[in-house]
């Protein structure tokens, strides 16, 4: 297997494998081959989930698709964006806690709360084809499901509606929130 160098990074074969998997998802989502239904990837910690995310926003940004990646805290966000920016694709950051809010580019990465919160004003138009989750083990599933009050399940619900074909993954190096599995 040829792994491109993207940027200044070169992933390692696992990382790469694990980037072909997902495209090939993503891919087979929206062309409806498979049903539309959120998938997570349970990689350990350090396994490099940030260098996986760019790779990702290269790809996508190469074909043109909208891609929102999201995070709890300003410091994943900076970390998810300049790992994107290393493998040369563009993307702007959208968090309070950074001082920044911007949609410019086709990749955002956003904090959570920042995202919920301006889903009425720049995500009514700005509309993702895939959220890529960081952390995802910190998703409310079950409010996801019913439609609740958190930050996550507002956001998911909204481009779902807006976009039935989003394609929803998440990633974690841990398959469990608390002592419940993630996979719902």
């Amino acid at each position: 297997m040829e792994i491109p160098t993207l940027g200044k990074i070169t992933p390692y074969p696992f990382q790469w494998e694990l980037v072909q998997n997902i495209i090939n998802h993503i891919r087979k989502q929206l062309k409806r081959e498979i049903k539309p239904t959120p998938a997570y990837i349970n990689a350990f910690v350090s396994s490099g989930k940030t260098i996986v995310a760019g790779a990702v926003a290269n790809h996508c940004s190469k074909v043109g698709a909208k891609l929102l990646v999201l995070a709890r805290t300003g410091e994943l966000v900076e970390q998810d964006q300049e790992e994107i920016w290393n493998m040369d694709s563009p993307c702007s950051i959208y968090s309070a806690s950074l001082g920044r809010k911007s949609t410019h580019f086709n990749t955002v990465v956003g904090t959570e709360g920042t995202v919920a919160n301006a889903l009425n004003g720049d995500f009514s138009q700005w509309i993702p084809h895939i959220i890529l989750i960081d952390e995802a083990h910190q998703v409310p599933w079950q409010d996801v499901i019913e439609k609740g009050d958190s930050c996550y399940s507002k956001i998911i619900n909204h481009f779902q509606l807006l976009n039935p074909n989003v394609v929803i993954i998440g990633m974690t190096g841990s398959p469990y929130r608390g002592i419940e599995s993630i996979r719902g």
